[in-house]
């Protein structure tokens, strides 16, 4: 007579433990990727805080203190050179990007102004 070896294996309940647990993870992961899909920057906002960080390193090159309305493919670049209200050798350079009057990108940064003699 052949004796037949006993096979350890799962249980049913333990199987459904198991799909359970997998189950909960890929929602997790799928909520997790649905949220930082919708609240991703998008093409355009990072093209127009590409062009802000441009204009703002030529301004600072350049020394070109001046309101400017730059427009490049749809997109209005506005750079404003306000008075810091604490100091008159102090500055701020404001720069906003717009696409069809949505604000996709704004800058802030205080500067010093140089003074020349």
């Amino acid at each position: 007579m052949v004796k037949l070896k006993k096979i350890r294996a799962f249980t049913i309940l333990e199987s459904m433990v198991a799909m359970v647990i997998v189950m909960i993870a890929f929602g997790l992961t799928s909520v997790t990727l649905i949220n930082i899909a919708s609240s991703g920057i998008t093409k355009e906002k990072q093209q127009a805080a590409a062009l802000a960080k441009l204009i703002r390193n030529e301004t600072l090159q350049e020394s070109r203190y001046l309101d400017e309305t730059i427009t490049f493919e749809n997109m209005t670049i506005e750079k404003m050179i306000v008075a810091h209200p604490l100091s008159g050798e102090l500055k701020i350079l404001q720069i906003e990007a717009y696409k069809d009057k949505e604000k996709l990108f704004e800058s802030k940064e205080i500067i010093l102004m140089n003074q020349e003699l």
